[in-house]
């Protein structure tokens, strides 16, 4: 996996590259309903990072990352090459993992945090500081995907944030976005595989629509 590392390094790092070593991080190990622990893809989080990074909002940034989990998307924005990376999660056996493939990749700009995110507060550069992260889709705790979102919103100037899709969804997170001096700079349509891991689950592979957003603080 240092490999990888050492290729970016030499700018040859491919999509399928960052893809296939964020697969290798572990899925949350025992994911717990109330939380609405979902793993992000591999693909999904090569795709929303590698995104950030050709908009500019990676390379010598301060990247928050709200609700780590096991840290995929926290470890891939370090390759690519973030400044100074926080991972944040409540769940400490998640961080457990997480803190193992910091290690265990070679990253040294990587602080893994547990805690509330609703209890953190940061002082940090807010014009150089983007927030991507994948939140609670809010169905079995209603708007918990909000309190993820004016939390990112609070503490960066960029945001990249994952919400399940459909168009009332849509216009209620544009409307709060605004209300709260964002605008949607882009949006994409995708959707987020979730295997049977959960005991409600009743398929063996759930697709369900999603929406990755990027939104910036208005001037």
């Amino acid at each position: 996996m240092m490999l990888m590392i050492n290729i970016f390094s030499h700018g040859r790092l491919r999509k399928k590259d960052l893809e296939i070593l964020i697969e290798s991080i572990p899925e949350i190990p025992k994911p717990k309903a109330s939380l609405e622990q979902y793993t992000i893809p591999g693909r999904l989080a090569a795709q929303i990072v590698w995104d950030a990074y050709f908009n500019g909002d990676i390379k010598g940034k301060i990247v928050f990352d709200l609700g780590t989990g096991t840290g995929r998307l926290a470890i891939a924005a370090a390759i690519l090459g973030a400044k100074y990376v926080i991972g944040i999660d409540i769940d400490g056996s998640c961080l457990e993992i997480a803190l193992k493939y910091v290690k265990k990749l070679g990253v040294t700009n990587v602080d893994l945090i547990q805690a509330d995110i609703s209890h953190v507060d940061f002082k940090n550069d807010i014009e150089n500081s983007v927030v991507i992260q994948n939140p609670p889709f809010g169905v079995h705790r209603r708007h918990a995907d909000m309190m993820f979102l004016y939390k990112a919103f609070s503490i960066a100037r960029v945001v990249y944030s994952i919400h399940k899709y459909s168009e009332d969804i849509d216009t209620f997170i544009r409307r709060k976005a605004l209300e709260c001096g964002f605008i949607v700079t882009w949006s994409r349509r995708d959707v987020f595989e979730i295997p049977a891991r959960l005991p409600y689950h009743v398929k063996r592979l759930e697709r369900i629509p999603i929406k990755i957003y990027r939104f910036e603080r208005r001037k």
